[in-house]
């Protein structure tokens, strides 16, 4: 089964592997409370059955519902910061993946990866721009064709160069907590 979890999305198969290990999965029962608002956040929660739904205790408000792929408590984690949220299964038979907080900074060697992918990954695109203006001179008939590619590529460039950007951000503040230089991610 395969999910897509944008924050690790620039991981190797073998880096997915050894981050696949540290997850365990967790049945849960209607009503079970995932994560409270304003306390630590135990670890990254992948929901692969069920639903759970987001809210505010303050105001008693539904804010969201989280299905299949989607991830919880990931950026209070990264960021270091308790839940901005609470976080109750919302059907019964619920499944998650759960990689514990210890678990998960523990994998420093993986983190260290993300940038330096996410700049192969747009290298790959610009190499590939110069090519289809090539083609478009050679094949005129596929100049409309060739011309929206172009614009897909360079859309996909602009996006991955504002991922890693933000993405570059929140790693090096991992490697410093990592390397003993802050005491926050």
């Amino acid at each position: 089964m395969a999910i897509n979890v944008p924050i690790f999305r620039y991981l190797n198969k073998e880096q997915g592997k050894e981050m696949a290990k540290a997850f365990k999965i967790i049945k849960c029962k209607k009503g079970e409370i995932i994560l409270t608002n304003a306390k630590p956040v135990p670890g990254i929660f992948i929901v692969i059955e069920g639903a759970v739904d987001v809210y505010t205790e303050k105001f008693e408000t539904f804010l969201t519902r989280l299905e299949y792929g989607n991830t919880i408590g990931e950026m209070s984690l990264i960021e270091n910061r308790t839940a901005s949220a609470s976080v109750r299964v919302a059907e019964n038979g619920t499944v998650l993946l759960l990689c514990k907080s210890a678990d998960f900074r523990k994998i420093g060697k993986e983190r260290r990866e993300i940038p330096k992918a996410s700049k192969t990954s747009i290298a790959h695109l610009e190499t590939i721009l110069p090519m289809i203006e090539t083609m478009k001179d050679h094949s005129p008939e596929d100049k409309e064709m060739l011309t929206q590619m172009s614009t897909s590529i360079n859309n996909a460039i602009k996006t991955e160069i504002m991922n890693f950007e933000r993405i570059n951000k929140r790693v090096s503040k991992m490697q410093n907590y990592l390397d003993g230089n802050s005491k926050t991610i």
